[in-house]
């Protein structure tokens, strides 16, 4: 409680790097409180130094699935700076941030699932776990979750392919063809698996279906 009471309060984030046993004492309530002391936009910012900064995201990152889930609410208002400091964290928890970011983005009444599709965007290097989430976000009802999700399967890049294949045998049309626009979006796109889902929207009877199809074929060929 001691340990709880001085990061909280104080910003002196020095006191949580004790060890692993006390870092793990804090709850969803000390997590939240330790960021907004130390990374978040209220003041005193300028007397926070670089080592209370680096002991708050240590302290966060050990943490775990408690803190990750009380960084997606401030990550929503978080300034520039704080915003890439809650992505180190993130980035730092590896996948068990990644469980929790997507166990949020599925749910229909989180309201800040546009913010946990735009942190599961920040796995770049590693985020092959994080793509799947992302990509079944792409049915979301939600029309700006699904707009932050492409945006986020977009920076994943070339890892995000093999789950954005998997979704070209989806039995949902409109689920294949975002798949598909995403793949051909990619530095190397997939042209064998392209030019069959295209060859299966231009043998449909949807007639605007067709002319995308066409279109995307053009586009896959080049000039």
């Amino acid at each position: 409680r001691v340990i709880r009471n001085q990061a909280a309060a104080s910003g002196q984030v020095g006191v949580l790097r004790q060890g692993a046993a006390d870092v793990c004492l804090l709850d969803q309530h000390d997590a939240d409180a330790i960021l907004v002391a130390v990374l978040g936009d209220a003041p005193p910012q300028g007397s926070r130094t670089e080592v209370q900064v680096e002991g708050a995201v240590d302290a966060l990152t050990r943490i775990g699935r408690p803190a990750a889930a009380a960084l997606i609410p401030i990550y929503v208002t978080a300034s520039p700076a704080a915003a890439r400091q809650i992505a180190l964290v993130i980035r730092s928890m590896g996948s068990e941030a990644i469980d929790v970011l997507a166990e949020r983005l599925e749910q229909s009444d989180y309201p800040h699932a546009t913010a946990a599709a735009a942190l599961l965007g920040e796995f770049t290097e590693t985020g092959t776990t994080a793509a799947a989430p992302l990509v079944h976000a792409l049915a979301d009802p939600r029309f700006e979750v699904r707009r932050e999700t492409r945006r986020s399967l977009r920076r994943l890049g070339p890892i995000a392919m093999p789950a954005l294949l998997d979704e070209l045998d989806s039995p949902d049309p409109h689920l294949r063809w975002e798949a598909a626009q995403l793949l051909m979006a990619l530095p190397e796109p997939p042209t064998g698996a392209l030019i069959r889902i295209l060859g299966e929207f231009m043998d449909s009877a949807d007639v605007a279906g067709r002319r995308r199809a066409v279109g995307a074929l053009g586009d896959l060929a080049g000039p």
